[in-house]
């Protein structure tokens, strides 16, 4: 059962993270503005790391399927357990950690930044040719 939802879940991040690329490229400036509200209530922090905490369990649970399973496992586990240290730790230090790489970065560079993100989106769906596939999305 939570096999398929870890697939939807790994597609998603993929997704994502591509479309992160996307607004970093064309409009840095509005990425800043969102990187600066980061962790800027309650609610803005927990469904941050809720999310990320679900991209990681989904990563986590797929990985066997994946061409670099072991790899895929641990970059999860990362996302997972960083997710759960930054929730426990006052929202505060999130936020004006947030806001501080908002206030120093040129849009020049977080265009730079895009590229990593964009290049991690693709990534992730190359070794995750096998979900693809059993998502019936692409079968090479």
């Amino acid at each position: 059962m939570l096999e398929p939802i870890s697939f939807i879940g790994v597609i998603a991040l993929a997704v994502w993270l591509t479309l992160v690329g996307v607004i970093m490229a064309l409009t840095p400036e509005w990425a800043l503005h969102l990187l600066r509200h980061a962790a800027s209530t309650l609610l803005v922090h927990v469904i941050e790391m809720t999310v990320r905490f679900f991209f990681g369990m989904a990563l986590i649970l797929a990985s066997k399927a994946t061409l670099y399973p072991q790899a895929v496992f641990y970059i999860g586990f990362f996302l997972t357990v960083s997710s759960v240290l930054i929730l426990v730790l006052p929202r505060r230090w999130h936020a004006a950690y947030a806001v501080w790489w908002a206030d120093r970065l040129p849009a020049g560079v977080v265009r730079v930044f895009a590229v990593f993100a964009f290049v991690g989106g693709a990534l992730i769906l190359y070794v995750s040719q096998n979900i693809l596939c059993a998502l019936n999305l692409f079968c090479a």
